[in-house]
């Protein structure tokens, strides 16, 4: 990916809930502005959330992933840029 220096967050869904209401699973990762690079992201590096909130669990269960998403959470107005190469799951 080449990014423009922004903090992004990569978001997984599954059906897990808490109290009723359906959560998703974010990790956050760096870019380096008009640099190309490889990030990796262990699925245990993914903290359940709802809201923006972070919850105790549960834990991601990956055979359960459903959907993915890109989002930018920096808090900072303004332009952005996030080029994507290619997406792929990995395991160590």
């Amino acid at each position: 990916m080449q990014g423009d220096g922004r903090r992004y967050t990569w978001r997984l869904s599954t059906d897990a809930s808490w109290r009723g209401r359906q959560i998703s699973y974010w990790a956050d990762f760096e870019t380096v502005a008009g640099k190309w690079q490889t990030v990796e992201i262990p699925f245990e590096n993914f903290v359940p959330k709802f809201r923006g909130y972070q919850l105790d669990g549960p834990a991601l269960d990956t055979t359960k992933i459903t959907g993915m998403g890109l989002m930018i959470y920096d808090n900072r107005d303004g332009p952005f840029e996030l080029v994507l190469d290619s997406i792929e799951a990995y395991s160590p």
